[in-house]
């Protein structure tokens, strides 16, 4: 009889198996980490959009501000580019003829990202 020191095809199939079991969840878990990291991304890329988009309404006059409805325009923040929504006066009880209540919100890929809300006051 010989004394082999090989594996045998059963030995390695169940190894491979073994092996299949083991390497399954882990990939799963690595592929919803990569898409919660994306969304992670995208939602701190949004809230950077909207906070730019506040700051260049803070250098306005809120009396020139409309007093209602909305604009929609398209900023980028890295390489994408995302589409902001900006609404006036959406609480009317906000807005009197020297406030402002406005609403930002921002999309990107058909789905809100990102949303700030606040009330601009003219200082004297």
């Amino acid at each position: 009889m010989r004394n082999s020191s090989g594996f045998t095809l059963i030995e390695t199939m169940i190894a491979l198996s073994l092996f299949g079991f083991v390497i399954v969840p882990i990939m799963q878990s690595a592929v919803q980490y990569l898409r919660y990291n994306t969304e992670a991304e995208w939602r701190t890329e949004a809230l950077q959009v909207a906070q730019r988009k506040l700051e260049e309404l803070r250098e306005v006059d809120p009396t020139t501000l409309p007093s209602s409805g909305s604009q929609t325009s398209s900023m980028t923040a890295g390489t994408r580019s995302y589409s902001v929504v900006t609404a006036y006066c959406n609480n009317s009880s906000y807005c009197t003829t020297n406030s402002r209540h406005i609403k930002v919100t921002v999309s990107y890929k058909s789905k809100a990202r990102a949303s700030m809300e606040t009330v601009y006051t003219a200082l004297k």
